[in-house]
């Protein structure tokens, strides 16, 4: 199998990747960054290094990375960026490449690498001294080094784009000389695949577009030539206003006059007597006798309305056009599931090439997904006829067909074609052996033990593609006066071709149907039961992989069938299957190469591979198992995954509490996970909550079905304190949604307590304090009717929370004392260290900052103990806030500096959140106005994009009054304005109050704006509200206008 793989030395290369997508190639591998900040990173140095620079600085480091934002980047930032980079370079290519720091920067040091630019520049250069028979072999290959654009997935503000340009252009410089060369050897064909990518790329590249229309005409493709150029003239004119040059114009009258060059094929020729292949059989007679030379055309029909897949093939016709014989012989391995396309590719490249080809093509279906696949040896047979081998002449042994076989065709130009292979054994003594002809093989499985062979993988269509061919199969205006339920059918078909052409087929042969009411058809009746017609079905395509399946894989199948969850781990099917997980990823990997599984790959875990079905396939997998496995085994390989996913999130809650959370010790069963599964998802807690986080809400839908309500409740209750510092505030609300009715038909007093008090956290989340304050009352009712300690203290955490956030502060101490006792009563350190940040804030935000400073201390110091980090940097956002307020700025600026690093390291944006606004409010109180606004604009930013009122109201307060520090009296009134509009709009009275106050002060400095009409002043209401809400005030005037 060669996937990107040559001779040993490359094997043991390590090359850095620009061209196309930002990675390292080692070994014949490549390895890309997932992280968008690493791969902008590496190809800035890449590039840096390419033009010889010795370094780049910071700055120019910071402005590509990070663009011109408002917020000053820290060198801290940059020097996190670097060191992730060079931990991701450790592993991915070795000691080979390093970034390093030098007098002018950070530089990339490749003492055993290389930039597989800079090979390119190489190639070309090199090519340039070569005589023109090697020259096009030799840029060819420097031309195959371009995967795409240059750093096409890096973003386009975080790339030198001139850099980048001038690559491209060179690229484009490369292809018109391969160009002009195999036009001069008259082989224009294999000019396509480098330049049609690249006219498609620079549509207004007159230079390059002439090129190619020369090798259009000069491949017999006239039409298209000429087509070519009106499209090009029209782009111009409509576009710049100006007509084509005189270069273009002079194809363009070349190919009117029919004076380009002829194309590519080989006329017939009568091969003399010493040119025949030697004989096999070394017996001295020549194959006269027995073999006439024919030219086999065996190609299917191609199929007229063939949609998408233009990577796919620009790949295979760079690696299948004929070359000069110089080459080994090229075979395109194209995998995938079943209906996804492979033969209609295959014959649509077949009939693209044939040209390329006049010795013949051969084609044979194998029958690989069969119970009887084709016997090689017959194979040979058919064909060795099929190229003039008397019948009679056929060898017996299998070992001496194959070699007639080679013989024959060692100095021919043939294609042949070898459609649902079923593995490599089969293929191999199908393989022409001459370097003149090429194979396409399609199968099911990945054939990647094949020498020689390019494995292309094909996926499901786009969207737009799969309306593409439903356009040519149904016709434009159906789908055009039905546009929603068009995409509907595209979506339900999976953009499965076969689905697809099943689906469309059905369509045009019932022109009385609209496409909506096929889709509730497919709804109502089944996706499978559907997509059947005249031969073509959806099901049967799919049961052919799955009867090639042993006994444990075929299980395996059925059981994944269950799963609602969109992807999943190894731990997972082995939890369904109830065996060990080294024994199911094997059975994992079966199905993958069965091609009824989709790898997804390391998405988030480092070593954990998730899977995934398509949907069609796993509509499949469901009934087969409900026709095969009875109800009482599927109902309990579902909860063993159930009490895997609790098992797993018990663990991670435990680790991000520091000590696991009482509401969810329920009775339901935990499944036992192997303990390798288990450290390696706590070494990686928010990667894998991020992975599993879909996972987890279809966990909690499924055990509701299935009537599990202590699996249900359990699941919900862990699963959203993950939810909650991420904020998805939408998953929060399903999983309780999903869990509580089910719980109270259980009469499970227990469970509806635990997911009320979840309920009102999520209604703190969402600023919602009436909703909040119904639900805890009603959660701390059942927790003290069953005698639930625990459950009570952290009910009334909560309700003290809700009555710090609605401005009774006093009721809010009460409450959190009661909870600490509690807390204290079942030793739970965790749960106290909160209750006394709730005591702290109130005492803070009723205007005791001395008091609360201790009180808060007290609480970092119990989450410290307790290993509760989010409990741990709130006490110290707060302690921050109090010193603040106590005028000691430069105590608090090391606090919020703390939770900065703290908040970069765990890639949280909550906690960046938090720590931007104390680090602007510092910056204000220090008199550095310009640092404060930079870090509030980032605050800003944050929270808008969380979507948090309160958070929002609190920072354009304090912008507010740095605008108006600043004289801009205007802005300031409107930031003020917009701050007392969000505090409103949540019943946060406290803040209502500040803003109010703060604004009415304002007005009295600025006076009335236009339309005002002399109101009353704002800080009349603002201080009645400090009155009510206990907060002091000293000869009329707020004392506590904190920020």
């Amino acid at each position: 199998m060669r996937t990107e793989r040559g001779s040993e030395q490359e094997r043991e290369q390590v090359r850095i990747t620009v061209l196309g997508r930002v990675g390292v190639e080692r070994g014949g591998h490549r390895t890309l960054p997932t992280s968008g900040i690493a791969r902008a990173l590496l190809g800035a140095l890449a590039l840096a290094g390419l033009a010889g620079l010795s370094g780049l600085g910071d700055d120019a480091l910071k402005s590509l990375l990070w663009g011109a934002r408002e917020t000053v980047i820290s060198d801290s930032t940059l020097a996190v960026a670097v060191y992730r980079l060079r931990r991701w370079l450790t592993e991915a290519a070795g000691p080979g490449v390093e970034v390093v720091r030098t007098t002018n920067g950070y530089a990339l040091e490749l003492p055993g690498a290389d930039i597989d630019a800079a090979a390119f520049r190489r190639a070309v250069a090199d090519a340039a001294m070569l005589p023109a028979e090697r020259r096009a072999g030799a840029l060819e290959r420097a031309l195959g080094l371009w995967r795409g654009r240059a750093l096409e997935d890096v973003s386009p503000d975080s790339v030198d784009q001139a850099a980048v340009d001038r690559l491209e252009r060179e690229r484009v410089e490369a292809a018109m000389e391969h160009a002009r060369t195999v036009l001069a050897a008259g082989a224009p064909e294999r000019a396509l695949p480098h330049l049609s990518p690249l006219v498609r790329a620079h549509p207004l590249d007159e230079q390059l577009l002439a090129v190619g229309i020369e090798v259009l005409a000069s491949c017999g493709r006239q039409a298209d030539a000429l087509e070519a150029y009106e499209e090009m003239r029209i782009r111009l004119l409509d576009q710049l206003g100006v007509d084509p040059g005189p270069e273009l114009r002079d194809v363009h009258l070349r190919v009117l006059r029919q004076e380009t060059a002829a194309g590519p094929a080989e006329p017939a020729r009568d091969e003399p007597d010493g040119a025949r292949p030697a004989d096999p059989d070394g017996d001295g007679e020549g194959d006269g006798d027995r073999v006439r030379r024919e030219r086999p055309s065996q190609l299917p029909p191609a199929v007229p309305d063939f949609t998408g897949r233009g990577d796919q093939i620009d790949s295979m016709l760079a690696l299948l056009s004929a070359g000069d014989g110089n080459e080994p012989v090229s075979v395109s391995a194209v995998a995938g599931m079943g209906g996804i396309g492979k033969t209609t590719l295959a014959v649509h490249i077949a009939h693209r090439i044939r040209d390329a080809f006049p010795d013949g093509q051969l084609f044979v279906d194998l029958r690989g997904a069969e119970r009887d696949p084709a016997d090689p040896a017959e194979v040979l047979a058919r064909f060795l006829r099929a190229l003039g081998v008397n019948a009679a002449a056929v060898p017996e042994s299998p070992g001496e067909r194959a070699a007639l076989y080679r013989s024959i065709l060692a100095d021919r130009r043939i294609l042949v074609v070898l459609d649902n292979a079923a593995d490599e054994t089969q293929v191999e003594p199908l393989l022409p052996g001459g370097r003149l002809s090429r194979a396409v093989i399609t199968s099911r499985t990945r054939l990647t033990a094949l020498p020689g062979a390019r494995l292309i993988e094909l996926d499901v269509l786009t969207p737009v593609q799969a309306l593409d061919l439903l356009v040519h199969i149904v016709g434009r205006d159906r789908l055009a006066a039905e546009p929603e339920a068009a995409a509907e059918l595209a979506r339900m078909c999976g953009h499965l071709p076969l689905a697809l052409r099943v689906a469309g087929a059905r369509l045009a042969a019932k022109a009385h149907w609209s496409i909506a009411g096929f889709v509730r058809r497919m709804r109502e009746q089944g996706r499978l039961d559907e997509l059947t017609q005249r031969g073509l079905s959806v099901r049967t395509t799919l049961h052919l992989s799955y009867q090639g399946l042993g006994p444990d894989a075929r299980r395996l199948y059925r059981l994944l069938g269950l799963l609602d969850a969109p992807d999943f781990a190894c731990w997972t099917a082995a939890a369904l299957l109830d065996r060990p997980p080294a024994e199911v990823a094997e059975l994992l990997e079966t199905l993958v190469d069965a091609q009824l599984l989709d790898a997804a790959g390391q998405l988030a875990v480092p070593g954990a591979v998730r899977y995934r079905f398509h949907d069609l396939v796993r509509d499949h997998a469901r009934e087969l198992c409900r026709a095969e496995d009875g109800p009482d085994e599927r109902a309990a390989a579902l909860r063993r995954a159930l009490g895997g996913w609790l098992a797993l999130t018990d663990r991670v809650v435990e680790l991000v509490t520091g000590g696991g959370d009482a509401l969810a010790a329920g009775r339901a069963v935990r499944y036992p996970l192997d303990e390798a599964v288990v450290a390696r998802s706590l070494a990686h807690a928010p990667d894998w909550f991020e992975a599993e986080r879909f996972g987890l809400t279809s966990a909690v839908r499924q055990a509701a079905r299935l009537g599990e309500d202590g699996l249900a409740w359990e699941i919900a209750v862990r699963s959203s304190i993950l939810f909650q510092p991420a904020h998805y505030t939408d998953d929060w609300q399903q999983v309780i949604g999903d869990a509580l009715p089910v719980v109270r038909a259980a009469g499970d007093l227990r469970g509806e307590a635990a997911l009320l008090e979840r309920t009102t956290e999520l209604a703190c989340a969402r600023r919602d304090y009436d909703l909040a304050l119904r639900s805890v009352r009603e959660a701390l009712r059942l927790f003290e009717e069953t005698g639930n300690p625990h459950g009570t203290a952290l009910s009334l955490r909560q309700l003290a929370t809700v009555h710090r956030m609605t401005g009774r502060f006093g009721d809010a101490e009460a409450d959190g004392r009661r909870a600490r006792e509690l807390f204290q009563g079942v030793g739970d350190v965790a749960g106290e260290s909160h209750a006394v940040l709730v005591i702290g804030c109130a005492q803070y935000e009723r205007g005791d900052a001395h008091d609360a400073l201790g009180v808060l201390t007290m609480a970092r110091d119990l989450a410290r103990r307790a290993r509760y980090t989010g409990v741990e940097l709130q006490a110290v956002y707060w302690i921050g806030q109090a010193l603040l307020a106590l005028g000691r700025p430069g105590e608090a600026r090391p606090l919020f500096e703390h939770i900065d690093e703290e908040g970069t390291a765990a890639g949280s944006r909550l906690v960046g959140m938090y720590a931007a606004h104390g680090l602007g409010c510092t910056h204000f109180a220090l008199g550095r106005t310009a640092e404060a606004e930079q870090s509030l604009r980032l605050a800003l930013r944050l929270a808008e994009e969380r979507g948090d009122p309160l958070m929002r109201a609190r920072i354009l307060y304090v912008l507010g009054d740095l605008y108006w520090d600043r004289g801009d009296l205007l802005t300031a009134r409107r930031l003020l304005e917009r701050a007392l509009k969000l505090a409103t709009s949540v019943s946060v009275p406290l803040w209502r109050a500040k803003c109010l106050f703060l604004l009415g002060a304002l007005l009295q400095v600025a006076g009335p704006g236009e339309g005002d009409g002399g109101g009353a002043d704002p800080r009349r209401e603002a201080l009645e509200i400090f009155r009510e809400l206990g907060v002091p005030t000293e000869d009329g005037t707020a004392a506590h206008l904190l920020w």
